[in-house]
């Protein structure tokens, strides 16, 4: 099934990620376009394998998130946190007084969060606007292996 752009972009959200319920581990995205999410600004985050946070549409990349991670994002692109002291010392050393390294929002891959009802392997957490999604664990129907996250990339430049 192919989703279609939405007028409203809470509605367009909704529907990438109900087009993406219940997808299948290790064929996350099946048919939908990566091409037309990246048009449409979108990004697609789930949790892959036990040690990374995977990203398509807007973003096409992954990032390795053994035990969990938080990636800031800021507006030359995202970091995980445990690489916030270097970019910090960095911005501190080479400051150019401008906000290109200005840390707006963040993204949180847990792994195997606590007192969830579907007990999923992942909990990708954006804290912007966004729309979730289960991915369910290959080979066992009955359990989610990931709850998804579906965002603008846009919204990640913008208060939280």
């Amino acid at each position: 099934m192919k989703y279609q752009l939405k007028e409203n972009d809470m509605e367009q959200l909704q529907a990438v990620a109900d087009t993406l319920d219940g997808c299948m581990e290790y064929d996350e995205l099946n048919d939908m376009s990566e091409a037309a999410l990246k048009q449409a600004g979108i990004v697609v985050a789930y949790g892959a394998s036990d040690d990374n946070l995977e990203m398509r549409g807007a973003i096409n990349d992954e990032f390795g998130s053994w035990d969990g991670t938080k990636l800031m994002h800021f507006r030359g692109g995202f970091v995980c946190d445990d690489g916030l002291k270097e970019i910090n010392q960095a911005i501190n050393d080479y400051s150019t007084g401008t906000d290109e390294y200005e840390f707006i929002n963040h993204i949180e891959a847990i792994w195997c969060p606590e007192d969830h009802p579907d007990n999923p392997a992942w909990l990708i957490k954006p804290n912007c606007k966004h729309a979730t999604f289960k991915v369910i664990a290959k080979g066992e129907e009955d359990q989610v292996f990931c709850l998804g996250a579906v965002f603008y990339l846009g919204d990640m430049w913008s208060e939280g």
